[in-house]
């Protein structure tokens, strides 16, 4: 049987629905970091409804603040996630945050979105970047923090 996780988590929160979803993401916890004046923060949380362990299936959802505090507009084009996981495997995810598009983050302004990810691991490290421009066509990376999806249920966890 395959298991999926429905469309709609994949989906961004609406602005207008923002701040009913905000206390779904204070609780729990938070990975950030700041380069080139882009603050990212990630917030992740384990999907039980969607979990497995009995068939190595394992889900989480995480919620992205990207934070631009440059003086210009910055186009976020992709990003590079590296996915270590407990059996040392890694897993590279190279993938645009909009499809056919790049995503603007204007100064001062918050670009933000909920994904989900399945795994056949229970416990993983995710390290990586986004792969930014401004309006000079430089392109940057900038690092996302180093963020783990555990089973909160296990009792021994590599991470």
């Amino acid at each position: 049987m395959d298991y999926q996780i429905p469309p709609l988590l994949f989906s961004s929160i609406t602005k207008k629905d923002k701040e009913q979803y905000r206390d779904l993401y204070e609780d729990f916890f938070v990975f950030k970091t700041m380069s080139h004046n882009v603050h990212i923060a990630i917030y992740p949380s384990w999907l039980e409804e969607y979990s497995y362990p009995r068939r190595n299936i394992y889900s989480w959802t995480y919620h992205v603040c990207i934070e631009n505090h440059n003086k210009t507009p910055i186009y976020i084009l992709n990003k590079t996630w590296n996915i270590i996981k407990e059996n040392n495997q890694v897993t590279t995810i190279d993938t645009k945050l909009v499809i056919d598009d790049v995503a603007k983050v204007n100064p001062n302004e918050v670009c933000e979105y909920t994904s989900c990810i399945t795994l056949n691991t229970s416990s993983n490290i995710v390290k990586g970047h986004f792969r930014i421009t401004d309006d000079t066509g430089q392109i940057l990376n900038i690092d996302i923090p180093s963020f783990t999806l555990d089973n909160p249920y296990d009792f021994y966890s590599v991470n």
